[in-house]
């Protein structure tokens, strides 16, 4: 709200959406595998919940905008993610940068790890999101000073979804990096931050509220 009344005083039309925080956004945390799934996203698939927030950021932005109303914006989000206008911007952006318009293909990629894996059965009723983002960074994908380099191939997929139901041994996590000791440390922190229960805990929608005032 702090950041809606100071946009406002700047005489800026804003509002803000409060998304659930217990769980990664989509499936891939890391540098370039996030681009990979955000490309996902822009030709129309990628993780449902990923795809949902987009569109939803995008038609409340066309609202304050003057554009349309929050329900038509919706609509033409949908039908430009179907007829591939979405990814023809997208590959536009990218060469307007710099970059190739097959940008993918130029994408790092490291070679997969030993997955993390549940230590028992039953259901996933914690994902401590704040230690797999520290995961990442044991990855080399992440910095804990403003000089280390950065591996831009590393990066995690996440395999199940809170509430899922698991199996001992079961991956929950894929890791990709070059290094295995670095792979090892990482695996060790994401066994201990998803935690496993008896029963599937209450899952909500991804967007939790809508602020505008």
């Amino acid at each position: 709200r702090d950041s809606i009344r100071t946009g406002r005083s700047a005489g800026l039309e804003v509002a803000a959406i409060v998304t659930d925080m217990n769980q990664p956004l989509g499936r891939a945390i890391g540098n370039a595998v996030e681009v990979s799934e955000a490309l996902e996203c822009a030709c129309g698939g990628g993780p449902e919940d990923l795809r949902e927030l987009c569109i939803e950021l995008v038609a409340e932005m066309g609202r304050l905008a003057g554009v349309a109303s929050g329900d038509e914006m919706r609509t033409r989000c949908v039908e430009a993610l179907a007829n591939g206008s979405v990814e023809q911007r997208l590959r536009r952006m990218v060469v307007a940068q710099g970059g190739a318009e097959d940008f993918e293909n130029a994408l790092p990629q490291a070679p997969e790890q030993a997955p993390a894996t549940a230590s028992r059965p039953g259901y996933v009723t914690r994902i401590q999101t704040d230690e797999i983002g520290r995961a990442l960074i044991d990855l080399g994908g992440g910095r804990l000073e403003h000089t280390d380099s950065i591996d831009p191939a590393a990066g995690l997929h996440a395999l199940v979804r809170l509430g899922a139901p698991v199996e001992e041994g079961q991956p929950l996590f894929r890791i990709e990096v070059g290094d295995a000791d670095r792979a090892s440390r990482a695996r060790q922190r994401i066994e201990r931050a998803v935690e496993i229960g008896e029963e599937a805990p209450d899952t909500g929608p991804v967007i939790l509220e809508r602020l505008d005032s």
